[in-house]
């Protein structure tokens, strides 16, 4: 009797499954199609097509077009290949990531050689469209790299991974439901405290400007700050959402719209160190006084920050304290093959700064 598949390790386990019914006779010449093949083992068709893919690359499938997956009668065993590599998935290439990134991804470099592996960056614009399935299968397809780190995943890149049972570590939010391990900054702590630090300074309409409002990292933020005011019992306080595209143009433009109307939020809450950036002076060129007519709290931090005046009221994180975090979970991934699919938040520090002060008198 042909034995299901056990949860732990689905894509594997069900291509144990596979292989001890072909090798026992359960299938003569051709396998079964995938929908048949899912009912049978009851597991997702994306595990069963994963699982053969595992199969044909053995060499103990091999598809052909009309027919399906014919068995071979004596499977090519592959050489094993040393699994020395960890890869780091992300859209972006070298030139284009944040400083913050690359200081970690070079302290994780340092910590996996140590460790006796490799880092290797595989960057694809691809992966930040809604269907990034062509890009994850050809950077995945790497036979010596023991596991992935997902960098600044889309929903669609997490779900991918995790329908496949990939070894993967997340750096950044996951989403909700998804068995994926993820390290990551506590943004709804942060913007709680963000939003009673604004209360204190009497603000009442508080706006969350960031660009990715569907991102988990920006719908955890809007919930901290909602919180945040309920926490301070302001039954007066309102927390809009005000989503950008990301670049100069629309950032401008979102501030030109909401300085125009009657009643504009005195507090802005900005995600993304360039973007307050791109606030602050847009403001000056309006004529906009920070912290005088609004203030600004920027929820993440860069180095370069340090050089603005007047000084950003920001999150600051010991950035050695989380590259050191992340090197230990990608380490026992390569080394384990999995880890336990749980959240390992880092909470920043406030610095207040000089762009958040008193709501400006009427």
């Amino acid at each position: 009797m042909l034995e299901l598949p056990q949860r732990h390790s689905l894509v594997n386990q069900t291509a144990a499954a596979l292989r001890k019914g072909i090798r026992g006779g359960e299938w003569q010449s051709v396998l079964p199609g995938e929908r048949t093949l899912a009912a049978k083992l009851q597991v997702s068709r994306p595990t069963v097509r994963a699982a053969i893919a595992l199969l044909e690359r053995e060499g103990l499938l091999k598809g052909q077009r009309g027919i399906g997956r014919r068995i071979q009668a004596e499977p090519v065993e592959p050489a094993p290949v040393p699994r020395d590599r960890v890869g780091v998935i992300t859209s972006k290439p070298i030139h284009q990531m944040p400083p913050v990134t690359l200081f970690y991804l070079n302290e994780l470099r340092n910590h996996l050689q140590e460790a006796g592996f490799r880092l290797e960056i595989f960057a694809d614009p691809a992966l930040e469209e809604a269907k990034p399935e062509r890009a994850l299968d050809k950077i995945t397809r790497q036979p010596d790299v023991a596991c992935w780190i997902l960098s600044a995943p889309t929903a669609a890149a997490q779900t991918w991974c995790a329908e496949r049972a990939l070894p993967v570590l997340v750096a950044g939010t996951v989403e909700t439901g998804l068995p994926l391990p993820f390290i990551d900054l506590d943004y709804q702590a942060v913007c709680r405290h963000a939003a009673g630090v604004l209360l204190r300074h009497g603000h009442r309409r508080i706006a969350l400007f960031l660009a990715g409002a569907h991102l988990a990292a920006s719908r955890l933020s809007l919930e901290g700050l909602r919180a945040g005011v309920e926490i301070g019992s302001r039954d007066d306080a309102a927390v809009v959402l005000v989503e950008h595209d990301g670049t100069p143009r629309g950032i401008c433009q979102k501030l030109d719209q909401l300085l125009a109307r009657a009643e504009p939020p005195t507090a802005l809450v900005v995600s993304r160190p360039l973007h307050v950036l791109t606030t602050l002076t847009h403001l000056a060129r309006r004529g906009v006084g920070v912290p005088g007519n609004l203030s600004i709290i920027s929820r993440d931090n860069d180095s370069w920050l340090d050089y603005l005046t007047p000084p950003v009221s920001r999150y600051t994180f010991r950035r050695r304290a989380f590259a050191e975090r992340l090197s230990r979970l990608a380490v026992q991934l390569a080394v384990d093959g999995s880890i336990p699919p749980a959240p390992h938040w880092h909470m920043p520090d406030y610095d207040p700064g000089e762009t958040a002060g008193p709501v400006p008198a009427r």
